[in-house]
């Protein structure tokens, strides 16, 4: 197989799972191993009560995830993040975020490129604003990203178009800045598309 582990492999392929929440792979994961919560998704062992009410409670859910299953597999996901270069980080890792760890709401999962403790460890600033902002906004924004990277403040947003964006390119014009993404899609498909190469 890939770099990955089955285990952090059967972990990403639940999470690309059509209708996953974070809640349910949160549920799917709680008492068993990602294998064991797999074989549950995948219709392949019985499912425990609270999914078998999940199933109840939405239509079509199970029938999804067998579907999901059957065309995303472990050893297809786990190659597909190596080959991207994303690292899978559970929450019983030591890399895991310490300021996540006691978030009620926290991830089961972090998807990652990069390094994560640098820019976690350091002082942060959220950054974000409206995607259609003035020219002076812009500037504004770049300015802003560029001091707080210059006093060693990582800049974190989720880099969308607009204040976002002009946030991380003004921390990346400081050399060793560690500005911070929090996106929502997946790393193989930067979001929006005009902020690619500030993706990479």
């Amino acid at each position: 197989m890939s770099s990955l582990d089955v285990e952090r492999a059967a972990v990403a392929a639940l999470a690309a799972f059509d209708h996953m929440t974070t809640s349910r792979l949160r549920a799917l994961l709680t008492g068993r191993n990602a294998s064991e919560a797999f074989a549950i998704a995948a219709g392949d062992t019985a499912a425990p009560p609270r999914l078998c009410s999940e199933f109840a409670r939405y239509s079509g859910l199970a029938d999804a995830w067998r579907r999901s299953a059957a065309v995303r597999s472990v050893e297809q996901m786990g190659e597909w993040c190596a080959s991207l270069g994303v690292g899978v980080v559970l929450e019983g890792d030591p890399e895991f975020p310490a300021v996540l760890r006691h978030d009620p709401r926290r991830p089961a999962v972090l998807f990652v490129q990069g390094e994560l403790a640098g820019a976690l460890e350091q002082r942060r600033v959220g950054v974000v604003g409206t995607r259609n902002p003035t020219r002076r906004g812009i500037d504004t924004a770049t300015q802003f990203g560029r001091s707080f990277a210059a006093a060693g403040v990582s800049v974190v947003s989720g880099l969308a178009l607009g204040i976002d964006a002009a946030a991380h390119r003004g921390a990346l014009s400081i050399d060793d800045a560690a500005p911070l993404a929090v996106v929502a899609n997946g790393h193989d498909d930067p979001y929006p598309r005009r902020n690619r190469a500030l993706w990479h």
